[in-house]
């Protein structure tokens, strides 16, 4: 289950303002790599095309899904500690799927896969 916490404003390539909603997944247990567990949940930004208002009023809905790890090319991502990290993945709201679903390869997963064999081997 994914809940919708938060929007925020963004601006386009082109310039032009738009909105995001921020969905929050499930809870997870994660153990770091020091050995002990830590309760964590991933975030990420999904774009829209609503208006603020309409954003601000989904605040708090759930979705049915999850936010994803998925791997990508390494970028630079400035902390809110001002410290920049290099981080080679990023996360992807995935909707649940009903059982008798076909699941067909979307673009992202097709330019991803050689990507993610090469991370296998």
């Amino acid at each position: 289950m994914v809940t919708i916490i938060n929007y925020k404003e963004c601006v386009s390539q082109e310039g032009k303002p738009f909105y995001a909603l921020v969905l929050q997944g499930d809870l997870d247990i994660v153990q770091s790599k020091e050995g002990g567990f830590y309760a964590t949940a991933n975030k990420m930004s999904l774009s829209t095309t609503f208006s603020e208002e309409i954003c601000r009023s989904f605040i708090g809905r759930t979705l049915q899904g999850n936010v994803k790890k998925v791997p990508c090319a390494e970028y630079e991502y400035l902390k809110d500690t001002g410290e920049t990290v290099t981080l080679s993945h990023t996360y992807q709201y995935v909707p649940e799927q009903p059982a008798n679903a076909v699941q067909q390869p979307n673009a992202f997963q097709e330019n991803a896969m050689p990507f993610m064999l090469k991370m296998a081997a």
